[in-house]
């Protein structure tokens, strides 16, 4: 008779030494909330004083500290030290890793213990594929790979040098907050988020694009508000864009709020425009199309593939093209209720995938199932000896 394994009686390690905040980020966060809500026993492995390390206190989350200052991504003594001395205690049942730069020492460190299951949360863009002799031997340690999407999972099919079976799509997680009810009036609230420093350059483009996209406005009787939304400590890239905006003289146009949450900038916009083209999924854009906000993506193939289905609930324009966005703004703006017309009836499709609900219900059966197969193993194998 199979012993029955629940996911709230598992310890699970979350390893996410990063010092950026983006999807995979806030995705390790998340997944921590949920196995402490659900009863488990979640610990984060992470860099003190990062973007992660702050929001995890702010969430009371208990947290093991690398020792070092910062990863080194391509190889790091002190991390694969960290990682042998706090696997040595084996009190934990899963270890769940949220970026791919930092599984190849936990594989290594993971060969020999048999015992437990390794999940790698995956979405990157990689540019050539991860097949070397060393990192074929290291990677069949991992149990499993989870990705956001189908073209995320297609990405690591072919990059990764893995079978295909253990590549699983669990969808993007997100919760669904109540929206207040649209009011229609002339005032167009459009908005971005800044996540880092490198969000600089893109997000001057959007700025730009805006600079070009008034007079238009202007002349069908819209106003346009644009909002950036950003953490209070990012003072260096606030201090440069309110340079751009001077020099632009668009002060009464663009305006910065704090991002108070995840989910804030989705309460106030009426159109999200994304700067995120180093990601092949991007948490953000679906918070916005679960709350009936119109996207503008960066133009990539995981973006196009949801335009593709989904056809008028965005658009999408090409890094550094100012032109492009601003006429993809204006089309958007003009046609708006066609956009929410399509949100409102591919709502329930995309939360099926996307929902928080859906996702958890999937990483639920993958550690619960991986957990049992690797007992049963290790079982099979004592009874031989």
């Amino acid at each position: 008779m199979k012993e029955r394994v629940h996911v709230n009686d598992l310890t699970t390690l979350f390893i996410c030494p990063s010092t950026e905040w983006r999807t995979l980020e806030r995705k390790a966060i998340a997944d921590c909330l949920y196995l402490r809500d659900s009863g488990g026993n979640p610990i984060l492995f992470c860099v003190k004083g990062s973007y992660v390390d702050r929001e995890a206190d702010k969430k009371d989350l208990p947290r093991i500290y690398y020792t070092g200052q910062k990863l080194d991504r391509l190889f790091d003594l002190r991390y694969i030290r960290d990682m042998s001395k706090i696997l040595k205690e084996n009190r934990f049942d899963i270890v769940h890793c949220y970026n791919l730069d930092f599984i190849w020492g936990l594989c290594f460190v993971l060969l020999s213990n048999p015992k437990v299951p390794l999940l790698l949360t995956f979405n990157h863009f990689l540019n050539y594929t991860q097949k070397s002799l060393w990192q074929r031997w290291l990677f069949r340690r991992v149990d499993l790979i989870i990705t956001f999407s189908q073209t995320t999972k297609e990405i690591a099919q072919e990059t990764l040098p893995v079978s295909l079976r253990k590549v699983k799509i669990a969808g993007g997680g997100i919760d669904i907050l109540p929206r207040p009810e649209r009011v229609e009036k002339l005032v167009k609230r459009l908005g971005t988020i800044v996540c880092g420093a490198e969000d600089y350059e893109r997000v001057k483009v959007v700025i730009y694009a805006l600079h070009a996209l008034i007079p238009s406005t202007v002349d069908l009787g819209i106003r346009v508000e644009f909002s950036l939304f950003m953490e209070d400590e990012q003072e260096e890239i606030k201090k440069a864009l309110e340079e751009l905006i001077v020099t632009l003289e668009m002060n009464e146009v663009v305006s910065f709020k704090p991002l108070l949450s995840e989910y804030s900038p989705f309460k106030e916009v009426d159109v999200f425009v994304s700067t995120s083209f180093e990601e092949p999924f991007n948490d953000y854009e679906i918070m916005a199309l679960l709350s009936h906000v119109p996207v503008i993506f960066p133009r990539t193939a995981s973006r196009q593939s949801i335009l593709l289905k989904y056809k008028w609930v965005g658009e999408s324009y090409y890094f550094e093209d100012a032109r492009e966005l601003k006429s993809k703004l204006l089309k958007l703006l003009i046609n708006e209720q066609v956009y929410l017309n399509e949100l409102q009836e591919s709502h329930e499709q995309i939360k099926d995938l996307h929902g928080i609900e859906a996702y958890a219900q999937r990483v639920s059966g993958f550690y619960e199932r991986l957990y049992a197969k690797r007992l049963r193993y290790l079982r099979h194998k004592a009874n031989l000896n």
